[in-house]
């Protein structure tokens, strides 16, 4: 560990609660061990409560170029509504100081401004607006239809009820008005406003509802999702301290839907998608499935859907691209789930995304890729080789031979991998 600078002790050693990150505090603190969680995500609990908190043990410099803000983003949420976060780094190639402040000072729920820097180590003293609404249980729960998928449409509206017996949540139907919908204490979302007839004009729906919903929580749903029969009571575990969430999809037929997915550079071509299930990584062009999006209505207020996109028109990549670069980044609720009704289009869909699991492709598809996760390198590598290993770089060194010949074909490419 490295040396605690002597300024930061005599200053924040007047403070009362305090987190350490990792596991070897220089005082008595409490000890977070934030590397065994998934998607580096603590209970609840932890949530909120500190004055404190150090990424110090280890420096955000050592982190990989695709996780350190999925840390610093979490670490914000231990703090108070006011608070310190304290930060050791070196600056790296794939880490500066422009990167950090860029990432906390962008994000509209904070105020921030640093109290200590040196070439090693940077205080920011945060304010942390809207706080209230981080601990707020309330939800807005929205499906759109066109309403002609009326059995897919009540087992969402039931799914709620049955775990709302008291309707405390709201729900707002983007959709015909049906006698089926009103026992469940519905509201409508005014159809008069869109183009139904000319254009599929989704991302104005999905921004209408937002400016309709009294709640802070947002889920927003397509007619063939509901949620699990435990959704409330688990999201209570999961916590309330979320921006921007990808939850856990699964078809009835167990088949794990696509949700915290990526697509291939450049973002909004129309490159090949796929989902990770490994949540210790945010890639550049992370998107959270449109099928089900789940928000803090102020957010997706400030920061709304882009209109001029319709329905198949890449909105959600869209919209996703739009949030990280306000720094509210796609985080994962793994804890809580949501069903996908079997439709057999959707399932053949779900086949041709792209399964990343730890740092190997899981699944055939027709179209392979590698996607470098080497710190050193941006880019996509075209998948040749016959065994599905998602290469990382920082431990394998890659030769590649091109032969040009005068007979089809053209061009003969290999890769191989150097002897260590």
């Amino acid at each position: 560990m490295r040396e605690i600078n002597e300024y930061l002790l005599r200053n924040v050693q007047t403070q009362n609660k305090h987190a350490w990150i990792n596991g070897f505090p220089p005082f008595d603190m409490d000890i977070v061990d934030i590397e065994s969680c998934s998607n580096f995500r603590l209970h609840s609990k932890f949530h909120g409560q500190y004055d404190v908190v150090w990424i110090y043990e280890k420096g955000l410099d050592t982190y990989h170029k695709n996780s350190w803000k999925i840390v610093v983003d979490e670490c914000i949420r231990l703090l108070k509504e006011q608070g310190v976060l304290i930060c050791k780094y070196k600056q790296t190639a794939n880490f500066t100081v422009p990167m950090l402040k860029s990432f906390i000072g962008r994000n509209p729920n904070l105020e921030v401004d640093v109290e200590y820097e040196d070439d090693s180590s940077l205080v920011f003293r945060i304010k942390r607006l809207n706080f209230g609404k981080y601990q707020n249980k309330l939800w807005t729960f929205s499906i759109l239809t066109s309403g002609k998928k009326d059995d897919n449409v009540i087992r969402f509206l039931q799914s709620i009820r049955n775990q709302d017996k008291e309707a405390k949540h709201e729900i707002i139907i983007s959709g015909p008005h049906k006698a089926s919908y009103d026992k469940y204490n519905v509201k409508y979302l005014d159809q008069s406003q869109f183009r139904d007839e000319q254009f599929a004009e989704i991302s104005k729906k999905k921004n209408a509802i937002a400016q309709m919903a009294s709640n802070p929580n947002l889920l927003i749903a397509h007619d063939r999702f509901y949620l699990d029969k435990d959704f409330l009571s688990s999201f209570d575990e999961y916590g309330y301290d979320f921006d921007f969430l990808s939850v856990k999809q699964i078809f009835e037929n167990k088949m794990l839907h696509p949700y915290y997915t990526f697509v291939y550079e450049p973002i909004l071509s129309w490159t090949h998608p796929a989902t990770t299930l490994n949540f210790r990584y945010l890639f550049d062009t992370q998107y959270v499935n449109g099928g089900l999006m789940v928000f803090k209505t102020h957010n997706l207020k400030k920061v709304p859907f882009n209109n001029l996109l319709f329905w198949n028109e890449q909105e959600d990549v869209e919209i996703s691209k739009c949030f990280m670069e306000h720094s509210l980044i796609p985080r994962v609720n793994f804890i809580s789930k949501v069903l996908c009704v079997n439709e057999e289009k959707k399932i053949e869909d779900a086949k041709n995304f792209i399964v990343l699991e730890g740092n190997h492709i899981k699944n055939k598809t027709k179209n392979e890729f590698l996607y470098s996760l080497d710190p050193f390198k941006i880019g996509n590598y075209r998948f040749l080789k016959k065994k599905h290993k998602f290469y990382d770089f920082q431990k394998r060194k890659l030769s590649i031979q091109i032969k040009f010949k005068k007979n089809f074909p053209f061009i003969t490419i290999k890769v191989k991998e150097k002897n260590k």
